[in-house]
């Protein structure tokens, strides 16, 4: 097995992360989880098999900022509900 690579085809973090539409950071932070990519100095790169596979990583997952933003909107709408509801109820008992 060789692991010779075609120095022409290596990609750094800013050029994948511009062409996959994140950020150089969670370019990094993927590759490390993955453990994909070379550390050259003090920047990474990546072959094209690397990119694809940083790709094709799972992003389904919602972030738990997002998950925690949706469920405090849904409990301002619930309290705000419930405070409509009361006022209602006393004005319809008067």
């Amino acid at each position: 097995m060789s692991n010779l690579v075609d120095l022409t085809s290596l990609r750094t973090t800013a050029q994948v992360a511009s062409e996959l539409q994140i950020s150089a950071r969670r370019v990094r932070q993927v590759a490390s989880q993955m453990e994909i990519g070379y550390l050259a100095g003090r920047s990474f790169l990546f072959t094209p098999e690397e990119v694809e596979k940083l790709r094709q990583r799972r992003t389904d997952r919602t972030p738990i900022r997002c998950w925690l933003r949706e469920r405090a909107q849904a409990a301002r709408e619930q309290s705000i509900s419930g405070v409509i509801d009361r006022v209602v109820t006393r004005h319809s008992r008067n």
